[in-house]
């Protein structure tokens, strides 16, 4: 081979090899790029949280609310105020029934709303105020007020 030939030969080896070297770092990039959109493009699993009950504290510490559930059935949410007393509880009875309840600053019972499917019941400091049944309140009392 004369030297020219040879020099001819190097220079096509040369340009080969950047050749090669550029269609490899394609294929890594290209490689690279779909092996990130695959992951992107599937679902997100479900999670789930199970628990008897679930506190809400505020950033002091104090508890705010709690989420409970009741034996054997129905579930209770509750708020406290800054001073830890239960203000207000949102629930379900055993039978289903909604339920409010509110209590004073002191924590001391003060009203209680229950809505099952036939009846209203309003308690009032424990004593049931009224009762109202297919679109009609019977205005029942016992106690006073």
């Amino acid at each position: 081979m004369e030297p020219s030939e040879w020099t001819l030969v190097m220079d096509r080896l040369e340009q080969l090899e950047k050749q090669n070297h550029r269609m490899k770092q394609l294929g890594a990039e290209a490689l690279l790029l779909l092996g990130s959109v695959f992951p992107m493009a599937q679902a997100a699993p479900k999670k789930t949280v199970e628990a008897n009950e679930f506190i809400l504290k505020n950033g002091v510490g104090r508890t705010q609310a709690t989420l409970s559930t009741l034996d054997p059935s129905g579930a209770i949410l509750s708020f406290q105020d800054t001073n830890g007393k239960q203000r207000m509880a949102v629930g379900l009875t055993a039978a289903d029934a909604p339920d409010i309840e509110m209590y004073d600053a002191q924590g001391v019972h003060i009203i209680t709303l229950i809505a099952s499917p036939h009846e209203v019941e309003c308690w009032w400091q424990e004593r049931r105020w009224a009762c109202c049944a297919q679109n009609r309140c019977c205005g029942s009392f016992t106690g006073t007020l």
